[in-house]
């Protein structure tokens, strides 16, 4: 046990590097700016998210207290939270447990299969924290402080917080093991990943909508039931997964009742941990062996094969983005992270379209956006949900971070920085338009458009996303996450992606004002459009301009 609390505590000295971090910001004035701003970012952009989630969740909690069911609140923050964990959590546990860069130093120490995935288990159950914390904060506060409850309750509400992310952990870490075991090419298991990487998406947001729908004309009933009971709602929310009922009761009950629930959360998941270390310590590496076998490909090449593949020379901006888009496509980490934004966005139309016919309150939304007296205002709001969810990626955010240790070959490499930018903008600018291409059409059906407005809203996205691009890019070039164990981390603990997602903002932000300064003084359509593509088309040379400018020097100043 005392080796298995070492590997832990040595397992987070490396991912969290708190004396590196110390010794970076802690010098210099350049680098203490750099900290408040950051600071400044995260405090503007989380504090936005949960002030709006907070006002969401006290209407539940209100909403449940006049139904005499106010624990509600805490189900669903309950269970979102441990959806979000375990299917995001997939991508995590395989780059931790068989992607990082330490695993071929462990393996052959004397050390327990058990001990090297428990720690890294403890690692990422941590890092989870960062996605949990946020989502059940706000409604155990509210519901606490809206009931009165005592000290008790603050105290079941941490153990439980705390312990929350285990379950989904737990199940996500038992399926890769499995999978892992019997998946043993690795050109496989890196397409398992993929593959496993958005049906688990699509399974999450699908189940989201099933298990969320009325039955169609038993709606009466439907209600009638769930009230009957105290706690109908609770269970409807929370059958699909019984300890979010049980964290529910925990907080919720007073006395023994309280303390047996959270007792049972708590035993089963430390059950669940024990079972996964047990299994772990059996299989775990065996199927990091089997990751590892190669198999020798036999295959004769001869001189117009060769002249065929090498005769021909991309230009070095082509070369960078094919480059950009095999690491993206070879590392299942990249991928789904960084495509998984311009997915989600068209499925939960998809699935909106789908309830039209049984949910009136969308039918009247379609109906009103249809209205040809608003269309203006109509298209506009379009070409704000596709410039959003277009650039809802962390590809321009990370480019130079995803490139890891390995960025000394960009820095030899013929090429210089400023092509080399002008390949990933590219590549950057290719996935945005892979999300409007997707978003686009569904909206297209949704709101009756025609072919001009749809090819204005195109023209117009397409500019306003390449100073999104080429600012994060900026960001990502001046302070780039290149050290980090596993290619997870290069992502998810990037807080270049937030500022990126600021930047989106911000430009959307200043197309709008302009936008609805234009309406008021009742400019006409041609001419707010061509206003909007002359702003964006002045944004995008500015910041082009500014990115080529910055990229030799921000060059030589990158260490490894």
């Amino acid at each position: 046990m005392s080796m298995f609390l070492k590997l832990i505590k040595l397992n987070l000295k490396l991912n969290f590097r708190l004396t590196a971090l110390k010794s970076r910001y802690s010098t210099g004035k350049n680098n203490f700016l750099q900290l408040v701003l950051i600071a400044f970012a995260i405090a503007l952009g989380g504090g936005s998210f949960i002030l709006v989630y907070s006002v969401m969740c006290y209407n539940i909690f209100a909403a449940g207290k006049m139904l005499g069911q106010p624990e509600a609140a805490l189900t669903i923050a309950f269970v979102i939270s441990q959806m979000i964990v375990l299917v995001f959590g997939i991508f995590y546990i395989m780059s931790a447990f068989y992607f990082s860069k330490d695993i071929q130093i462990l393996v052959p120490l004397p050390l327990r299969p058990y001990q090297v995935l428990g720690s890294k288990f403890v690692v990422v159950m941590i890092y989870e924290y960062l996605t949990v914390l946020p989502v059940l904060l706000p409604p155990v506060i509210i519901y606490g402080t809206g009931m009165g409850e005592g000290f008790f309750y603050w105290i079941k509400s941490i153990v439980l917080m705390l312990v929350s992310p285990s379950l989904p952990l737990v199940i996500a870490s038992l399926f890769i093991v499995f999978i892992m075991r019997f998946v043993n090419l690795r050109r496989s298991k890196d397409l398992w990943a993929i593959i496993g990487g958005f049906l688990g998406i699509i399974l999450a947001v699908g189940i989201n909508f099933i298990t969320s729908r009325i039955p169609a004309g038993n709606e009466a009933d439907f209600f009638m039931n769930m009230l009957a009971s105290r706690q109908g709602l609770v269970e409807m929310i929370g059958r699909r997964f019984p300890p979010g009922i049980w964290a529910t009761l925990g907080m919720a009950r007073s006395g023994v009742e309280g303390i047996g629930y959270t007792v049972l959360y708590i035993m089963v998941s430390v059950v669940l941990f024990a079972l996964l270390l047990f299994i772990s310590n059996i299989i775990f590496y065996k199927s990091l062996l089997a990751g590892q076998e190669a198999t020798r490909k036999r295959k004769n090449i001869n001189a117009e094969d060769i002249n065929r593949r090498y005769s021909k020379a991309a230009s070095p901006v082509k070369a960078i983005c094919r480059r950009e888009w095999k690491l993206i496509l070879r590392t299942p980490a990249y991928l789904v992270n960084g495509l998984s934004g311009v997915i989600i966005a068209p499925l939960v139309v998809i699935i909106m379209l789908f309830a039209r016919g049984q949910n009136e309150q969308m039918q009247m939304l379609v109906s009103l956006m249809q209205d040809q007296s608003i269309k203006l205002q109509v298209r506009l709001g379009v070409l704000a949900f596709v410039l959003f969810f277009s650039g809802v990626n962390v590809i321009a955010s990370t480019s130079f971070s995803r490139e890891g240790q390995t960025f000394w070959i960009s820095k030899l490499m013929p090429v210089s920085p400023k092509e080399q930018v002008l390949g990933k903008l590219r590549h950057s600018m290719e996935v945005s338009f892979i999300g409007m291409a997707v978003m686009l059409p569904v909206l297209i059906f949704l709101f009756k458009m025609d072919i001009a407005s749809v090819a204005i809203i195109l023209i117009i996205s397409i500019i306003a996303a390449v100073p999104i691009q080429a600012l994060s890019l900026l960001i990502d070039m001046n302070r780039p996450k290149l050290v980090w164990t596993n290619p997870q981390e290069a992502i998810k603990q990037n807080f270049n992606g937030l500022i990126a997602s600021l930047i989106n903002f911000l430009v959307i932000g200043i197309l709008a004002v302009i936008s609805v300064l234009l309406i008021k003084i009742k400019a006409p359509a041609w001419a707010v459009y061509l206003i909007l593509a002359a702003v964006s088309s002045a944004m995008a040379v500015g910041s082009v301009a500014w990115l080529l400018s910055a990229a030799e020097n921000s060059y030589k100043k990158i260490e490894m």
